[in-house]
């Protein structure tokens, strides 16, 4: 009787389910649901993983966090997003500044290296062509 009641549903649920076209022909569509569902946020970005232990945390985020962003008006890096929006500001500050000797960062102990600036080049590189 069990079966009966479950195979009673299930035909229930695909006949109200189907529409007919002109030539007879069932079409099965399932109603539109639209409900507000916030996906997981899972970081898999591999280079930026590996810039942001090797770079940022490294050199940057003791100055440059969520709490200093607020308190002291500095730019938080430990943000992708804001990280992709300020890039030529940051990449600047790592390079130009840092060679002419003013506004650079980071201020405490010395420039970044040349082979973590190309890490950050290449990785911003490889977003602009998806």
């Amino acid at each position: 009787m069990k079966h009966l009641s479950t195979f009673m549903l299930i035909f229930v649920f695909l006949f109200t389910s189907c529409t007919f076209d002109n030539k007879g022909k069932s079409t099965l569509l399932f109603k539109d649901i639209t409900t507000a569902i916030t996906p997981i946020e899972i970081e898999t970005d591999q280079a930026y993983l590996k810039l942001q232990k090797n770079l940022f945390k490294a050199s940057c985020t003791k100055c440059h966090n969520a709490e200093t962003a607020i308190k002291k008006d500095r730019l938080d890096l430990t943000k992708k997003k804001l990280i992709l929006e300020n890039y030529d500001d940051i990449l600047y500050r790592m390079t130009d500044a840092f060679d002419m000797g003013f506004d650079y960062m980071p201020e405490e102990g010395g420039p970044v290296s040349a082979a973590l600036i190309d890490e950050l080049k290449a990785w911003k590189t490889s977003l602009d062509h998806l």
